[in-house]
């Protein structure tokens, strides 16, 4: 009975704490009401016909800025960024605007600073200057390398690679930042003429630069590829051929053909690509310079795997390997 009575009386003791105390309740920290200081106002620091560089002095903020927001006057927002300072594009030339910036913290927004007017200069209508007279830097069957003095220009240029044939019929326009370009894809022992000009940020042309008249070398001849075979094992049905282009011209559109060692046959799978009569197999390869592979370049390399119906047997699998008729090494 005693120790009933002290838990009795404990339990009395408790509710009346919690009565005149009421129930605990769990801390929160303070709602942050204190917006950021006004920022800086806006200096320039990069002026184009179509965009201005902008920068400002940081605001303060107890539990600090998350974002700076830019706004062109009369008030549309145009970018927001975590740093002190942002590019606005997309402005017309020989225009004026006014721009201001607004701080903010997870909850508040600053007051807007001082605004900065500014006036976009106008578009330029200066062609860059002429390039230097392209010089032969060096020369192959398939390719040759050119370069010139530099251009002037106050916006920013591209240089454009005019190719022409002996008769005057453009071949290829290529495109380049630098002063120096090597251009691929071509013809052995065949004259070319090369001018180079300038184009500006805004669409202004320079005037072609004087011609370069060159010659591409003879093809060496010799063999036009390389063929390699390699066995999965003699019980397995893979054979991995490896085909290397040695030749001076780019592969686009070729054939391959081989002859079985045995009595191989294809698997059903591969029969659309490779088509098999007897021992002899044929395949007709498309590799288009505008391709995702592209084509097989001189010195580049093409593989393939091939599928058999049952085991591949002793190696060499495959014999008398060609490209285009002729054998290939091995």
């Amino acid at each position: 009975m005693l120790l009933r009575a002290r838990t009795l009386l404990v339990l009395l003791v408790a509710a009346a704490v919690t009565a005149a105390t009421g129930p605990a309740t769990a801390w929160a920290a303070p709602r942050d009401v204190h917006p950021p200081t006004r920022p800086g106002t806006p200096v320039v620091t990069s002026l184009e016909p179509d965009a201005v560089g902008l920068a400002w002095a940081p605001s303060r903020d107890d539990r600090g800025v998350v974002a700076y927001d830019v706004y062109q006057k009369p008030g549309r927002l145009v970018g927001t960024t975590a740093g002190t300072g942002f590019t606005v594009g997309g402005l017309s030339p020989a225009t004026a605007y006014a721009f201001h910036v607004v701080a903010r913290d997870t909850r508040n927004a600053s007051a807007p600073s001082r605004p900065v007017a500014v006036t976009t200069p106008a578009r330029d209508s200066d062609p860059p200057t002429v390039p230097g007279t392209p010089t032969l830097t060096g020369v192959t069957a398939i390719s040759f390398s050119v370069a010139w003095a530099p251009s002037t220009d106050v916006s920013g240029f591209l240089y454009l690679v005019h190719i022409y044939d002996a008769a005057g019929n453009p071949v290829g326009r290529p495109e380049t930042a630098n002063t120096a370009i090597t251009v691929n894809y071509l013809t052995p022992d065949t004259v070319y003429m090369v001018r180079i000009s300038a184009r500006d940020r805004w669409d202004n042309y320079s005037a072609l630069s004087a011609p370069l008249t060159l010659r591409t070398l003879p093809d060496p001849g010799g063999p036009i590829c390389r063929a390699v075979e390699t066995s999965q094992g003699a019980s397995s049905s893979l054979v991995s051929l490896s085909i290397t282009n040695l030749s001076t011209t780019y592969w686009t559109a070729w054939t391959l053909e081989w002859d079985f060692a045995g009595d191989q046959q294809i698997a059903p799978s591969q029969a659309s690509f490779f088509a098999q009569t007897g021992r002899h197999v044929v395949a007709h390869v498309s590799t288009p310079i505008s391709s995702g592979a592209g084509p097989v370049m001189p010195g580049g390399r093409w593989d393939t795997m091939v599928l058999l119906t049952g085991a591949a047997g002793a190696t060499p699998v495959l014999a008398n390997v060609a490209v285009n008729g002729q054998a290939c090494v091995r």
